[in-house]
């Protein structure tokens, strides 16, 4: 007989990206309230519900490109092998217009470059430089424009 103990839960997901992100847009009931936008971001799917929520998330990517300037344009550092690339997630993430959200500037360290760190609900991502940003960026903006 199977004995259920304790609880597992995910309460936050990591995603650093590096370069130009893949990105993959699905939008259903746009123009409409219950508008749902699927944003696959590399190997990151998120769900946004409401064109409010999109516009919110957009914002804040639009906000943390206060501090787009100060990444490096590529990052190439050799010594640092697979500290810097891109990471493989399967992750699954519902955001809300309510969601709690942050940006920060995060100085080099050892292991890392200097990046920007976003999170909004349970998804932290770590940008690492204009690439990731101005790829990211651009695909919540269209996922802003598809569910008006």
């Amino acid at each position: 007989m199977l004995e259920l103990k304790g609880t597992t839960s995910i309460v936050s997901t990591t995603v650093r990206i590096v370069g130009e992100v893949e990105t993959r847009l699905d939008v259903h009931d746009a123009g409409t309230p219950l508008a749902v936008v699927r944003l696959m971001l590399g190997s990151v799917l998120v769900n946004v519900h409401g064109a409010l929520a999109v516009e919110r998330v957009a914002k804040i990517w639009q906000d943390a490109g206060f501090h787009r300037d100060r990444l490096a344009s590529e990052v190439t550092d050799p010594r640092r092998g697979l500290l810097i690339g891109g990471c493989q997630v399967g992750t699954v993430a519902r955001i809300g217009p309510d969601a709690p959200s942050r940006c920060d500037l995060i100085p080099r360290t050892k292991q890392l470059p200097q990046h920007i760190r976003i999170q909004i609900g349970p998804l932290i991502w770590l940008v690492m430089d204009r690439a990731a940003y101005d790829s990211t960026r651009a695909a919540w903006d269209q996922a802003t424009k598809l569910a008006r």
